[in-house]
């Protein structure tokens, strides 16, 4: 058929699900190759604390069945990339088999980082970020009365809490000054470890693992000032890293992820990268930037798909949004959140409740939000389409606005 092309999507997570359907809309006749190690059905990990605890079931993780390729005619392959080469339009996957393609997106996620500490492949010590994962760890549960978990980041917290809803004993250790530094400022962080402290979750701040020993049935861990913290497991949480193919022949441009530009065309013309692997524009800093999260990666891949379809789609850049229930605790975090540029705040203790807007000149460039986050998406919005605030620059912080209120306002504004 005319214009028919044949487009591999490696990776079927948030990125190459979002890029396939949208090429989809504007292609029906193309052949898509999709690629994937996985052995299960595209699955979500944002929840996958809930099914450790037994809040949710297995089937809630999955965001489409098998049967979903099927309907877009996809030609499914599990397996894993061994290479590719750039110059011949070739993919090697581990059958020993070749795949030729006219266009590649490469959405391959990200994988944990592991770090070189003695022990740290011992036995009942955890990664805690696939679903292979939180079933190795399920089926220990049982025989798991107390855990510690190398991490303060997002992962981290999520085990934490599945952990504690079980009635474990749980150590969090982090080798920074705070928790969740990547969404909360210092003074959002202290609320939320006083939080915790009051629950009585253990923090070791400041203090990084250098050995993990097996005693017995047990797990020691050794930290750097000393102390001896013996537990039945250990979670590893320190971060995570973009899975980079192997390229031969001709290079892709990277950094910390590939590096692609607006169209998330890489430095090849005929191969694009989104999501966990991409390094794409930051709206705030202007720099190239590893965003690694899910709202991200699917409109990454939206304009991934719009492109490799023949559309001439421009990504905006990032600002990275997230969102954390810790609890009875609600953390929502966007944009640019450090003190040195002009913010406000607004903080009431009793109710645990903390807004901080940051702002370059009257536009909102970063927000955080402790339990008063209804207006959030809106003040993400403004802060995305760069609109100036003006007068009510000194307002936003003060006091959650319904959407009404927000949307009149901002029209106003571009009146």
């Amino acid at each position: 058929m005319k214009g028919a092309k044949r487009v591999v999507i490696i990776g079927q997570s948030a990125a190459g699900l979002s890029a396939l359907e949208s090429f989809r809309l504007h292609d029906k006749h193309s052949e898509v190759i999709l690629i994937t190690k996985e052995k299960y059905p595209p699955y979500t990990r944002v929840f996958l604390h809930y099914f450790l605890d037994d809040s949710i079931t297995e089937d809630v993780l999955y965001i489409r069945d098998r049967s979903f390729f099927k309907d877009q005619k996809v030609k499914y392959i599990n397996g894993k990339v061994l290479s590719i080469d750039p110059l011949r339009s070739k993919i090697f996957i581990d059958s020993s088999k070749e795949i030729s393609f006219d266009q590649l997106l490469i959405a391959t996620g990200a994988s944990p980082i592991i770090p070189d500490i003695p022990g740290i492949s011992g036995k009942d010590v955890y990664t805690f970020w696939s679903l292979d994962d939180v079933k190795r760890i399920k089926r220990r549960i049982g025989r798991i009365e107390s855990v510690a978990i190398i991490g303060g980041g997002l992962i981290g917290i999520q085990a934490m809490q599945a952990f504690i809803n079980q009635g474990k004993e749980v150590y969090i250790i982090e080798a920074t000054e705070q928790l969740l530094s990547r969404i909360a400022d210092r003074r959002l962080s202290n609320i939320i470890e006083d939080f915790l402290k009051g629950i009585g979750i253990h923090l070791r701040k400041k203090e990084r693992v250098m050995e993990i020993k097996r005693r017995g049935r047990k797990n020691m861990v050794i930290l750097s000032g000393g102390d001896e913290i013996v537990v039945d497991a250990v979670i590893v949480a320190v971060g995570a890293k973009p899975n980079f193919p192997e390229f031969t022949g001709e290079r892709v441009q990277t950094g910390k992820g590939i590096v692609v530009d607006e169209r998330m065309r890489s430095s090849i013309n005929n191969i694009f990268a989104a999501g966990d692997v991409a390094e794409s524009t930051d709206m705030i800093t202007g720099r190239k930037e590893v965003h690694g999260l899910w709202s991200i990666a699917v409109e990454q891949g939206k304009v991934a798909g719009e492109n490799m379809a023949g559309n001439d789609f421009l990504y905006e850049g990032a600002i990275p949004w997230s969102t954390l229930r810790v609890f009875n605790l609600e953390i929502a975090s966007f944009g640019y959140i450090e003190d040195e540029d002009d913010f406000r705040v607004y903080e009431n203790s009793e109710g645990l409740i903390y807004r901080k807007l940051v702002f370059r000149d009257d536009r909102i460039i970063g927000g955080l939000f402790l339990n008063a986050s209804s207006d959030a998406g809106i003040l993400y919005t403004l802060s995305k389409r760069g609109i100036g605030l003006g007068i009510w620059k000194e307002v936003l912080h003060r006091s959650t606005l319904n959407y009404g209120k927000i949307l009149n306002a901002s029209m106003k504004l571009l009146i």
